[in-house]
């Protein structure tokens, strides 16, 4: 019996490498870093009811806070497969720092263009 896991990137589908994933049960946990695929796999000994959660994710993106109870009931054959997936979102999304800055230029415009400033007034 197994637990498959996925790591990707929420907006993406891109698969993360570097996640750290637990298995947690009553006789202890094992942790394990997602591969190039974003995926990584516990083997178990046995029937019953293991949690699976993500532990740490790279720099650059936001650990899942999705924890999963992953059940092998006691008549589940050997070859028992459970698949698990984590979503990570961007701590950075792309054009962060182009939306910040047409944000400061809207608000230069804005402030030029205030109807309650006074306007120079040019002699013809």
């Amino acid at each position: 019996m197994r637990i498959e896991c996925y790591c990707f990137q929420k907006n993406g589908s891109l698969p993360v490498q570097g996640a750290v994933i637990t298995v947690s049960a009553e006789a202890g946990s094992i942790s394990r870093t997602t591969d190039f695929n974003g995926r990584c796999v516990f083997s178990v000994s046995g029937c019953g009811v293991y949690t699976v959660r993500q532990t740490s994710a790279p720099a650059f993106l936001v650990k899942s806070n999705t924890v999963h109870r992953a059940a092998f009931p006691p008549d589940a054959p050997d070859g028992a497969v459970i698949r698990v997936g984590f979503a990570n979102a961007l701590k950075y999304p792309a054009g962060a720092v182009q939306t910040a800055r047409a944000a400061a230029r809207a608000a230069e415009l804005r402030e030029r263009m205030d109807p309650c400033r006074p306007f120079p007034y040019y002699a013809e």
